[in-house]
């Protein structure tokens, strides 16, 4: 079985070689540069191989996932090679050739000559190597995709910026309250520790609405509820605190809601997506009622 994948394996090196353009890779490209890059390789994978059987099936399957396209640090850690090791062996090597002729040799034709070499120290047969894995562009992919982190991190700062200026803002913050679980649901817990997180970060007031389309005699665990309200939001610093109850009015609560926050000029809503989800409040609704930004929370 060993044996036919290895067939497999050296069948689709030939294969490529044949179809690759002329003058996309040598099997002499260091010959001035680097002469002894094969020897060096060549040692750093015996020298591991003697410590490790495991080794050479690492470094063939290494190869075969051609890691090292893309700068090699990032393509370690990439989704499809989490599974591989013994990246030591190329690093160990590419030490190696570094410290004679730095930028001259890629990870990448590294890569493949170890596995040539994992393989024959194996009992395998050997192959040539073609090579031209020019270190300019690896370098340059390296460059381009550091210049896109970097990009991609300055925009980020700058929309966690944007964010936490928008919320220095909101002075006025209102907490919906549309279930009648007496002790809370998760989601609503949720909305209250967040309003009070915010509250108390950004030195604003807090406004609880209660709603429900029954009244208050309908339902005999009201102030276990009211209650309930008072300790999760004294519990993130807010004994003080607006309380409204909008109860059998008959009117939706996305309804009552923009109600609220338009008579009392508020800047932000605070609701979890339980409440959507539990079809307490309409999401349809929210851009024609709401008149400030609604913060909706995921569960």
């Amino acid at each position: 079985m060993a044996s036919t994948l290895l067939a497999l394996f050296l069948s689709s090196v030939l294969i490529f070689s044949v179809l690759s353009p002329g003058n996309a890779l040598s099997l002499n490209y260091y010959e001035k540069t680097r002469p002894d890059v094969d020897s060096i390789a060549t040692g750093a994978v015996k020298n591991e191989v003697m410590k490790d059987k495991t080794v050479p099936a690492a470094l063939l399957r290494m190869h075969f996932h051609d890691c090292f396209i893309r700068p090699a640090t990032k393509e370690k850690d990439g989704p499809p090679n989490i599974s591989l090791h013994a990246f030591y062996v190329i690093d160990n090597a590419k030490k190696e050739v570094e410290a004679l002729c730095p930028g001259v040799v890629s990870c990448a034709d590294i890569l493949a000559l170890a596995a040539r070499d994992a393989v024959v120290l194996s009992g395998g047969p050997t192959w040539d190597v073609q090579k031209e894995e020019k270190m300019e562009e690896h370098q340059k992919q390296a460059k381009q995709y550091s210049c896109q982190l970097q990009a991609k991190a300055k925009a980020q700062e700058s929309e966690v910026s944007l964010a936490a200026d928008a919320f220095t803002h909101f002075k006025h913050l209102l907490l919906p309250i549309t279930d009648r679980n007496p002790y809370l649901s998760e989601g609503t817990r949720q909305a209250a520790a967040t309003t009070a997180a915010l509250a108390k970060k950004y030195g604003a007031d807090i406004t609880v609405v209660v709603i429900d389309e029954k009244q208050k005699e309908s339902f005999p665990e009201h102030e276990t509820q009211m209650s309930s309200i008072r300790w999760h939001l004294s519990e993130g610093g807010f004994q003080e605190f607006n309380l409204l109850e909008r109860l059998g009015e008959g009117n939706k609560p996305t309804a009552i809601i923009g109600d609220v926050a338009d008579d009392l000029n508020l800047d932000l809503v605070v609701i979890s997506m339980e409440a959507i989800h539990s079809k307490h409040v309409d999401a349809n609704l929210l851009a024609e009622f709401i008149p400030c930004p609604v913060l909706l929370l995921p569960l």
